[in-house]
Formats: structure tokens, sequence, C-alpha cells
């Protein structure tokens, strides 16, 4: 119940957050400004971060916390949120991109992994360009995988 109130008030900041338009330069600073009592910066592994910056994409990582309950010990859940960017241009060969596509993420899950997170989400379309701009058309059907085992 703790937890969920804990995740409930995150969430209803983050939307209150993107409901009251914020001039894009400085929108994650004025986040975390307006919300710090209730966020605090982690301590990222320094492994973790030089493998970042020298696979060219950014880390950041934060906490909240919840209630002490009385009967249970508390427990710490590392959620990696991830959004990313197709790493070659849409003109490049299918299978290139896909495979450009993979290698990016491993990349990504193998930092995430560094820094301990129990869960990675990704966006739903990640593993192709934005499928609502390109329809359902070739060559991007060539994106599609099968459901049951990729």
């Amino acid at each position: 119940m703790v937890i969920f109130f804990a995740v409930q008030k995150l969430f209803s900041l983050i939307r209150f957050h993107f409901s009251h338009p914020i001039p894009r330069v400085n929108s994650g600073d004025c986040f975390l400004k307006q919300w710090r009592e209730f966020f605090r910066n982690l301590d990222l592994p320094r492994e973790a971060l030089k493998a970042a910056s020298e696979r060219n994409f950014e880390l950041k990582g934060y906490a909240f916390g919840a209630a002490k309950e009385q009967q249970r010990c508390p427990q710490i859940v590392r959620v990696g949120l991830v959004q990313n960017r197709i790493p070659l241009p849409t003109s490049a060969p299918v299978a290139e991109q896909v495979s450009a596509l993979h290698k990016s993420i491993e990349e990504i899950a193998e930092v995430a992994a560094m820094c301990g997170v129990n869960i990675i989400c990704f966006q739903e379309a990640w593993n192709m360009p934005f499928a609502f701009c390109t329809r359902e058309k070739l060559p991007w059907t060539e994106f599609a995988e099968s459901a049951e085992d990729g």
C-alpha cells in the first residue's frame, strides 16, 4: 500500500509536470527543482557513467522513498526507463537498421545492469523507427517480429 502510494504520487507529479508547459531546454531541471524534496540524485557507478559516455547516451539516476512499514523490511526496486533513438538513417538497409538498434539496446541494457537495475522498460516501438509515422507499408513492415519467438 505504501509503495503504491509512492508510485501513485510520482505519477501524479509527472502528470502535473507535463500538463503545465515548461520551456523544453530547462524542463528536466525545472521539474527536479520543483519536486526536490521528493527526488534525490543517485550516485551511479563510475564505470556505468564512463560506459554511457563512451557509447554516446545520457545516464541519470534519481530516487524517491516511501514511508517505513512496521512489519516488512524496505524493498528497493531499481527501474531503468529507456528512450532510445534510431542509430542509423532510415535510408539504410532494414537489416542494418535492425542490427544497429539491437546493438544499441544491448549496450544500454549492459549499463543498466552495472547500475543494478531490476526492471528495464523500453518504449513500445523501440525496435524500429517510429511506427505511427511510417504506417504499415514497405520497408517498415520488415521490422515486424514474431510475437512468440522474436
